[in-house]
């Protein structure tokens, strides 16, 4: 029995002992201001160094990347980041970057833009996401990203073009989209995504563009679209798909391209399009389609091209 304590004791000792060297490494850790601003890889966000029409929030605290931080494949891992309240356009075009350096973002609420050209990078690290509410734009471009880890979206808002030409992305995790009021473009041409979870979309009113060119989908999930007032383009070229669920139009206006070049769509449930006007082009190119939609015209004004290069085409 004592030796057994012996080695308990043992253990304890080892374990505490590993904590405090674990945390005193942590601490070794450079600081932002050292690491990263003082070597010149990035600046102090201010409204003079913003881009014309950069959206400046007074007080927000950020970082812009330098063009010397553009050139580097690995930045050093730094022990803050906490201050950080944006990290809006942080790695924005830093193609040559193949690992995201790990710092604090508990405060941060606006991720736009963040990782925007990173053409290197397959995967981010999970980031405390917790606090964000715009993630418009933050993975555009990023042409070599696989897939990312379950990040905490509870608190997001703006989801448009969130991966927006992410060609090689094969999966995503099952986002809480709960709050999300903009979905526009959020997939455009995410070409190798071939399955989306049953993302919460019942505050969506932008569904525009959300998953054009997703050339790799044969069906979507049940999305609720109730409050939805646009859905143009909003299966543009997604040419493999063969059917969709049923979504809730009633609010719907704009329909304009809605199912352009869905070449395998074969069948459609019944739509409500009674409070729409715009019907450009909405069929055009349906190939597949057999059965003609049955859709309210009562408020259109445009029809322009609706079943243009389809069975139901009506020729001069």
């Amino acid at each position: 029995m004592k030796k057994l304590w012996f080695l308990f004791a043992c253990l304890f000792c080892f374990l505490n002992s590993y904590g405090k060297e674990e945390g005193k490494a942590l601490k070794k850790l450079p600081t932002i201001q050292k690491a990263w601003v003082d070597a010149g890889y990035f600046e102090w966000r201010t409204e003079r160094n913003s881009e014309p029409y950069d959206d400046w929030v007074e007080g927000e605290v950020g970082l812009k990347i330098t063009e010397l931080g553009k050139e580097q494949e690995y930045l050093p891992d730094v022990s803050d980041g906490g201050q950080l309240t944006s990290a809006r356009k942080m790695f924005r075009f830093a193609t040559k970057l193949k690992k995201i350096p790990s710092f604090n973002t508990q405060n941060i609420t606006d991720f736009s833009y963040m990782f925007e050209g990173c053409e290197s990078i397959i995967t981010i690290p999970l980031l405390n996401t917790s606090k964000g509410v715009n993630f418009r734009y933050m993975l555009s471009d990023c042409l070599s990203l696989t897939s990312i880890p379950l990040i905490d979206t509870s608190n997001g808002k703006n989801f448009s073009l969130m991966f927006y030409v992410c060609p090689s992305l094969v999966s995503i995790p099952l986002l809480d989209t709960s709050k999300g009021i903009y979905f526009n473009a959020m997939f455009w041409g995410c070409e190798s995504l071939d399955a989306i979870p049953k993302l919460d979309t019942s505050n969506g009113v932008n569904f525009s563009g959300m998953f054009v060119y997703c050339t790799s989908l044969t069906t979507i999930p049940f999305l609720n679209t109730s409050r939805g007032t646009d859905f143009s383009s909003m299966f543009f070229g997604a040419s493999s798909l063969t059917i969709i669920p049923l979504l809730d139009t009633s609010n719907g206006i704009d329909f304009s391209y809605m199912f352009l070049e869905c070449f395998s769509l074969n069948s459609l449930p019944k739509l409500d399009t009674s409070k729409g006007t715009n019907f450009n082009g909405m069929f055009n190119s349906c190939k597949s389609l057999t059965k003609k939609p049955q859709l309210n015209l009562s408020k259109a004004i445009d029809i322009t091209d609706m079943f243009k290069d389809t069975l139901f085409e009506e020729k001069d």
